[in-house]
């Protein structure tokens, strides 16, 4: 399994390197990225689909309702992923990638649940991870806001992997989150480099001036920002306030 820690692109360009992968062209240093050492035993996740539901001809009904049922309805802003529902990017999980792989390359059977890789069996399809992307807010047409954001197979960095794929087909884009949720807060501050380990207590801490200067330094429109839960879980001398 691999390990939750991210690194820079660096370590991402020098894995390609090592294993002559060239997956990732366009990957933009906006968003760091994981150490990905192990990932060449991932084929299926590498060959694991991101588009827009719209444009999904491999997605059938039944792995729509299930993904509604399962994850939509279940989630805090349910009602705004309902009604963008055919816009939302998602990361599919085709149970016929199993068929080409080779000793040692992992199965989703491997990867999942046992919940998760039933739903597989049954669907042939599964939707894994998600995103919710706005072209349009802001006022620079480069910069694309993700609003929504959320793996279901958990451990593996798809979040990154969606990043990954979406600069494949948006060259010219830099992605930022745009709402980040209380329960997302410290993983974007980790995923944008925002904070430090305390080398007393090993403790991880950020300060506002921190996020300040981010937002400073990579000419993002603070007004375009829903970044208050990203604000509250730290107080301005760097400790968590929880």
């Amino acid at each position: 399994m691999l390990k939750n820690s991210f690194f820079r692109v660096k370590k991402l360009i020098d894995f390609r390197k090592r294993t002559e992968e060239t997956y990732y062209p366009s990957l933009k240093p906006v968003i760091q990225t994981p150490n990905m050492t192990d990932y060449k035993d991932y084929k299926v996740i590498m060959e694991a689909d991101l588009r827009q539901i719209k444009d999904f001809p491999l997605i059938n009904g039944e792995t729509i309702k299930q993904f509604i049922e399962d994850v939509v309805y279940n989630h805090p802003n349910w009602s705004v992923l309902l009604r963008n529902l055919s816009d939302i990017y998602v990361l599919v999980a085709n149970l016929y990638e199993e068929c080409d792989l080779e000793d040692g390359e992992k199965t989703w059977k491997e990867i999942m649940k046992k919940k998760h890789y039933d739903i597989l069996k049954k669907n042939g399809t599964l939707i894994i991870g998600y995103m919710m992307v706005n072209k349009t807010y802001s006022s620079n047409p480069n910069v694309h806001y993700i609003y929504l954001f959320d793996t279901i197979v958990r451990g593996y960095n798809l979040g990154e992997v969606m990043i990954g794929k979406y600069y494949d087909s948006n060259e010219e884009a830099t992605l930022w989150p745009q709402n980040i949720i209380r329960t997302s807060a410290k993983y974007w501050a980790k995923v944008l480099d925002l904070g430090y380990e305390d080398g007393n207590t090993g403790k991880w801490c950020i300060d506002k001036k921190a996020i300040d200067d981010h937002i400073k330094d990579n000419k993002l429109d603070p007004k375009e920002l829903q970044w208050k839960h990203l604000y509250d879980i730290y107080d301005s001398d760097g400790q968590n306030k929880e």
